[in-house]
């Protein structure tokens, strides 16, 4: 193992044995796994913008039995109702 040190670390410097894998199998499993590339059959997800993506959503299991909203409650006035309007 000395002599692999020896062969790698020579002064200041390192070198490096790096094996690189172009193959389409390889690609396909690595950097363009989750794209259109990597899987032919995969489908796409909706975009803001599309026609239906207001009907899609990221969480379809809790979608449909989400809790109704409660009521929206009003607005306070922005002016001080009893007319002092004086700051403290």
């Amino acid at each position: 193992t000395q002599e692999f040190i020896d062969r790698g670390i020579r002064g200041d410097y390192m070198n490096q044995f790096i094996v690189f894998d172009f193959t389409i199998p390889r690609l396909k499993s690595g950097m363009l796994l989750g794209t259109r590339w990597g899987e032919p059959g995969a489908g796409t997800s909706e975009a803001p913008g599309d026609p239906w993506y207001s009907s899609y959503t990221m969480d379809p299991l809790q979608a449909p039995v989400t809790p109704i909203p409660a009521e929206v409650a009003t607005i306070p006035p922005l002016v001080d109702p009893t007319g002092e309007g004086e700051p403290a």
